[in-house]
């Protein structure tokens, strides 16, 4: 059986970081079973959200113990002709979150 991989968005993570009591249950459990991985355009937005050096080494270390999905081309590729075939129906949708 295939192995299920969430990435968890950065407004998740915001919550998460939060102590909202819902979002830790569900994010630690799916810790626990690691099926919850990160993405670069993830770690970004997050890392320049921090208020002070210390907060920013904290959420590094943080980071470093989720695991990288690596997206493949053909997984970027998808995205564009999926992301085209949207436009040419009048739907625009940013790749990255606005």
């Amino acid at each position: 059986m295939q192995k299920t991989k969430i990435i968890v968005d950065t407004s998740i993570w915001i919550e998460y970081f939060k102590n909202s009591p819902e979002v830790v249950a569900v994010i630690e459990e799916n810790l626990i079973e690691n099926n919850i991985f990160v993405a670069g355009p993830i770690i970004s937005e997050l890392l320049q959200g921090v208020k002070s050096e210390k907060e920013y080494e904290k959420l590094l270390n943080c980071i470093d113990a989720i695991p990288f999905l690596e997206g493949k081309v053909q997984d970027w590729k998808k995205a564009g002709k999926i992301s085209f075939n949207l436009r040419r129906k009048g739907i625009t949708i940013p790749l990255t979150d606005h």
